[in-house]
């Protein structure tokens, strides 16, 4: 290939000499290989962002030690972002016994209420009467003001 075809096709002018060739081509070079660098550097952030959603997973009992390389590969097929939003949705586990006993059922604990509006209705009167402390936080959550009973 000659000298001038070669520095056009390296964005140089047509009267370029070989060492602005040169100088251009181990530009070229330097820059393809920082590329990589950072092209490696962020699949290794990705692997770190998605492995420590995963760990936080089996952590919050969401899912299973057995299923985390699975959940690691999905990941990598769906990105660390569509991971979270489907840990977010799970809900954790609950062992069956907890449910039976009244020990940690989802739906039946007073303490994960936010407001007295996410109170079932038939739940309402009972923390009235038998846990009036919770009911004042959750009145005052709901309103903004004291509640006075």
């Amino acid at each position: 290939m000659d000298q001038e075809k070669l520095a056009l096709q390296l964005g140089l002018p047509k009267d370029a000499d070989e060492a602005t060739i040169n100088a251009k081509l181990a530009k070229l070079q330097a820059d393809g290989a920082e590329a990589e660098t950072l092209r490696q550097e962020r699949d290794t952030l990705r692997a770190a962002r998605i492995e420590t959603l995963v760990n936080a997973a089996i952590a919050e009992k969401k899912i299973g030690e057995d299923k985390k390389q699975q959940f690691l590969d999905l990941g990598k097929k769906i990105g660390a972002d569509e991971l979270k939003q489907t840990f977010d949705a799970m809900s954790p586990q609950v062992k069956l016994s907890n449910i039976v006993t009244g020990g940690g059922a989802p739906a039946g604990g007073h303490a994960e209420y936010k407001k007295l509006s996410d109170v079932p209705s038939d739940e309402l009167s009972k923390m009235r009467e038998q846990n009036p402390a919770q009911y004042k936080k959750l009145y005052k959550a709901e309103y903004g003001i004291e509640c006075e009973i």
